[in-house]
């Protein structure tokens, strides 16, 4: 803790002039550590509570990565990772050929099928 301030209240340090006018200043008054704490602690809860409440489907995803280590530990958040990276590949490949029109999304702008040919007129079929 901080020790408590010593000496009179009168400030004539840099001041050569002897004859100056004395200068008053204000008592230095510290607010206690533990109130400061506390006002970070408060302060810190609710940024938490404000981001679960903002972003839920992040706080889902955390809850069951939180679930998986307390019941599996780290080789089930080691499965879940594999699972999950497995799911994104296959997302991510799944369907695609390679050839021109091999979009999964039909709508004509991926270069085939819809009603416009893929040219983004409609077609005379």
């Amino acid at each position: 803790m901080r020790g408590k301030v010593q000496g009179e209240q009168i400030a004539q340090i840099d001041n050569p002039d002897p004859f100056a006018a004395a200068v008053w200043r204000s008592p230095v008054h510290r607010t206690p550590e533990v109130i400061i704490w506390l006002v970070q602690l408060v302060r810190a809860l609710w940024r938490l509570v404000w981001f679960l409440i903002r972003h839920p489907l992040l706080d889902m995803v955390g809850g069951v990565i939180l679930l998986v280590w307390l019941n599996a530990g780290w080789p089930g958040l080691t499965g879940l990772a594999v699972v999950v990276l497995a799911a994104l590949v296959g997302l991510r490949s799944g369907g695609r050929t390679g050839s021109p029109g091999s979009s999964w999304c039909r709508c004509g702008a991926g270069g085939g099928g819809g009603t416009t040919g893929g040219t983004g007129t409609p077609s005379s079929r």
